[in-house]
């Protein structure tokens, strides 16, 4: 294959991706209750799993989720398989100092569920 082929494949690639992830975002855009529900339904009697939820960041590894928060390694431990369980939160296949790192999914970002967490979970208390 010659390279302006492979260029212009790769191109063409990466709008059709463009494209995908635009239309899924307007899809999700359009179903943010159920989203919402979804949330109220998992964290509103969990607020200490709330609270570890807000602290992925695809950044900090399960230690240092722990050492952000206020509560005992095992209500932590609880919380982040909990919230694997419920699509919330994955393993990012990465570890610090052998602790692994977590994420969230591209839906959460997208409609900024933090900010619901934040706002409709945690202030509920």
């Amino acid at each position: 294959m010659n390279k302006d082929v492979t260029q212009k494949e790769i191109v063409k690639i990466k709008k059709e991706i463009i494209d995908i992830k635009q239309s899924q975002e307007i899809d999700m855009q359009r179903n943010r209750d159920k989203y919402e529900e979804y949330i109220s339904d998992v964290l509103s009697s969990k607020t200490k799993y709330a609270k570890v939820f807000l602290e992925v960041d695809g950044l900090k590894s399960r230690n240092e989720i722990k050492d952000h928060v206020t509560f005992s390694q095992p209500t932590v431990w609880r919380a982040i398989k909990y919230l694997e369980r419920k699509g919330l939160i994955f393993d990012l296949g990465e570890t610090r100092e052998g602790s692994p790192i977590y994420g969230k999914p591209r839906w959460v970002k997208v409609l900024q569920i933090d900010e619901y967490v934040r706002d409709s979970i945690l202030d509920e208390e």
